[in-house]
C-alpha cells in the first residue's frame, strides 16, 4: 500500500513536472513567433514540438528520482 501511494505521489509530481517545463519552453517561443506569424496558426509549433521531448524527459527523471528519494526516506509509511 505504501509503494501504490509514493506510486501515486510520483506521477503527480511527474505531471507537475512535464507541466512546468513545457511551459518553459512552450511560451517564451509562442510569444517570440507570435510578432511575424500572428494569423498562419503556426506561431508557437516550434515551441510545442520542442517543448513535448522536454517536458517528457524532465518529468521522467523528477518522477523517477521522487519514487526513489521517498523510498529511502521512507515517506508515507505508517509510523506507530
Amino acid at each position: 500500500m505504501v509503494s501504490l501511494v509514493r506510486l501515486l505521489v510520483s506521477l503527480v509530481v511527474a505531471f507537475a513536472a512535464f507541466v512546468v517545463a513545457f511551459l518553459a519552453v512552450f511560451v517564451p517561443m509562442l510569444l517570440i513567433d507570435m510578432h511575424y506569424a500572428p494569423h498562419d496558426g503556426q506561431g508557437g509549433m516550434g515551441g510545442f514540438f520542442l517543448g513535448v521531448p522536454v517536458g517528457a524527459g524532465v518529468a521522467l527523471v523528477s518522477g523517477v528520482a521522487f519514487y526513489i528519494r521517498a523510498e529511502r526516506r521512507n515517506w508515507f509509511a505508517n509510523s506507530k
